[in-house]
């Protein structure tokens, strides 16, 4: 059988062929739409998964700031520190109360400091 004869338009014995292709056209067609539908709602799914999991996180990190705060706005002026929001850490911004110049060893105001600071954080 030649390929002119299964795809012409003429009316002939072969237009059932010609509805066979069709209709498995279709189904193909009709199955990568659903694979498609079924991607789609996959993503949808992960994303949703993604944008949850992105707010939980931040709503963590506020939460950590906040009792951070509360645990030691008192003290940071004194002790001459911030608590950093974006990275959630306490940074000390006199290095000269810290170590004596080329000393490996704290000066003891800073180690009361620590004294107090490393319980309350823990």
């Amino acid at each position: 059988m030649k390929a002119n004869s299964i795809f012409s338009s003429t009316r002939s014995d072969n237009e059932d062929s010609w509805m066979s292709v069709s209709d498995l056209m279709t189904g193909l067609m009709m199955v990568f739409l659903l694979i498609a539908i079924l991607l789609t709602k996959t993503a949808s799914d992960k994303f949703e998964n993604v944008s949850e999991a992105v707010y939980e996180w931040d709503d963590s990190e506020n939460k950590i700031y906040e009792a951070l705060y509360y645990q030691f706005k008192d003290d940071l002026e004194a002790w001459n520190a911030d608590i950093i929001k974006k990275t959630l850490t306490i940074r000390f911004k006199s290095p000269d109360v810290l170590f004596d110049v080329g000393e490996a060893e704290l000066k003891p105001h800073f180690e009361k400091i620590l004294y107090d600071f490393v319980p309350r954080y823990v």
